[in-house]
C-alpha cells in the first residue's frame, strides 16, 4: 500500500512535514517576530523549481524547529484549476492565523518582505496583507479595508476560496 501524499513540491517530490513534539502555540507577537527573522519569503518563486507548496513546507518545518506549532494549509478556489498552499498558526491571544509567505519572481530589497497574513473564509475573496500592516487575523479587518487605496500592504487577491484544509498532523 502506497503512503498517502499530502501534496507535491515543484520538483515533483512529496511534501515532508517535520513536526516537533515540544512545539507550542505562539502569541501573535512571537509569531510576527519569528516571521520577520525567517527568510523563507526571500527565496525566489519559480513555478518549476520552488512554488507555494515549497514555501509552505519550508515555513512549517522552520517554525516547528524553532518550537512554534505550525499547520500546512491547502486551498482550492472557485474558477481556478490550481490551488494554493500556505500555513496556519493557532496564536494563544488572537486565534487561528493564516500566513502566506510565497515569495516574488524578483529579488527582494534588503528591507522588503513577502510575509503576509492571509484572510480566508469559504465563499469569500482570498485576502492577503503584509504582516507589517495588520495586527489581526480577523477577516473583517480585510473586508473593511481592502477597497481603501490609501492603505498600504495589501496584495491582489487570487480568487474566491472554495475550501481550505488545515493539516496540523500528517
Amino acid at each position: 500500500m502506497k503512503p498517502r501524499v499530502l501534496s507535491y513540491k515543484a520538483s515533483g517530490e512529496p511534501v515532508e512535514l517535520i513536526n516537533n513534539k515540544s512545539a507550542q502555540d505562539p502569541t501573535w507577537d512571537e509569531l510576527m517576530a519569528f516571521l520577520k527573522e525567517d527568510d523563507t519569503d526571500r527565496i525566489l518563486y519559480q513555478s518549476n523549481v520552488f512554488d507555494c507548496v515549497d514555501y509552505a513546507e519550508r515555513l512549517h518545518n522552520n517554525a516547528e524547529q524553532a518550537g512554534i506549532r505550525a499547520a500546512y494549509v491547502s486551498i482550492d478556489f472557485y474558477d481556478l484549476e490550481k490551488g494554493h498552499a500556505i500555513n496556519a498558526f493557532q496564536t494563544s491571544d488572537k486565534g487561528l492565523t493564516f500566513i502566506d509567505c510565497t515569495g516574488s519572481q524578483s529579488p527582494l530589497g534588503e528591507l522588503d518582505s513577502y510575509d503576509k497574513v492571509a484572510y480566508i473564509e469559504e465563499g469569500k475573496e482570498y485576502g492577503i496583507v503584509s504582516i507589517y500592516y495588520t495586527e489581526t487575523p480577523d477577516y473583517q479587518f480585510y473586508e473593511l479595508r481592502k477597497d481603501n487605496p490609501r492603505l498600504r500592504g495589501f496584495f491582489k487577491s487570487v480568487g474566491v476560496v472554495k475550501s481550505a484544509q488545515v493539516y496540523w498532523e500528517y
